[in-house]
């Protein structure tokens, strides 16, 4: 496959769960094929132990900094506080008052689920790493591509950009609760998506867009808000779907 070359921020987010077991991959697939400045955003509290029973301890900052120095041209490690921001989205979701429904039948095609009341907080709160880590980049101009991905993603191929503003990974087989999978048009996958510089500017707020929207739409679960916000962006970027995004995700624990 010919790569072109390219300079790139890699946003790194979430719990640093299985990131060890995965830079194999990160650094053949990615690293090794372009430019990149890494930009990391994890907890203060990590999920440690088996995958099995993995429980959410708190680790210290400096144990957190030398279990990431295994990524090469880290510009920055932000280090955010887990009870904090589900405290802030919490207090947020109940003041909030009446909550809606979507009423735009276009999106109600890629709903993933329904938004429980119990977990609200989180859906919304795991954005918060996200939207840091944007914020972190200084001139994102000197970068052909921002891309975001988690600590618990396995990059399979090499990663090829498409040269579009903003591009999100294709949907997959929805599996169903008897185990099997169904393909069909679910919703994109929140966990990876990449754009020209300009895609700085849409995340750079979306903790607080994506709060807002779960109250707003509570029949819409976290990967449906995604792509509802990026169908409807402030930019009018069209939204590029990527099918040939090869990866996969473990949620295991990184110790």
């Amino acid at each position: 496959m010919d790569i072109e070359k390219k300079r790139v921020a890699v946003i790194i987010t979430g719990h640093l769960r299985t990131f060890k077991m995965h830079f194999k991959h990160f650094q053949k697939n990615l690293l090794d094929l372009h430019d990149c400045d890494i930009y990391l955003s994890t907890w203060n509290w990590n999920h440690v132990g088996p995958m099995a029973g993995a429980s959410l301890q708190r680790v210290p900052h400096e144990s957190i900094h030398k279990a990431v120095s295994i990524y090469p041209n880290i510009k920055q490690t932000i280090i955010s506080s887990y009870a904090q921001i589900n405290a802030r989205s919490e207090t947020y979701i109940k003041e909030y008052g009446e909550f809606g429904i979507c009423e735009d039948d276009n999106y109600k095609k890629y709903i993933g689920g329904i938004v429980n009341r119990k977990t609200m907080p989180y859906n919304a709160g795991q954005w918060f790493p996200v939207q840091e880590a944007f914020r972190a980049i200084e001139n994102p101009e000197q970068y052909d591509v921002i891309f975001r991905t988690r600590f618990d993603i396995d990059h399979w191929k090499p990663v090829k950009f498409l040269p579009n503003e903003l591009v999100a990974v294709g949907p997959g087989a929805k599996r169903l609760h008897d185990g099997t999978k169904e393909s069909f048009i679910y919703n994109i996958k929140n966990h990876i998506f990449y754009g020209k510089p300009g895609i700085v500017d849409l995340m750079k707020d979306i903790y607080e867009q994506n709060l807002e929207l779960t109250c707003k739409f509570t029949n819409l679960a976290t990967n449906s808000l995604l792509e509802y916000y990026f169908r409807n962006n402030s930019k009018n970027y069209p939204l590029t779907i990527d099918d040939n995004y090869v990866e996969g995700t473990h949620y295991g624990v990184w110790k």
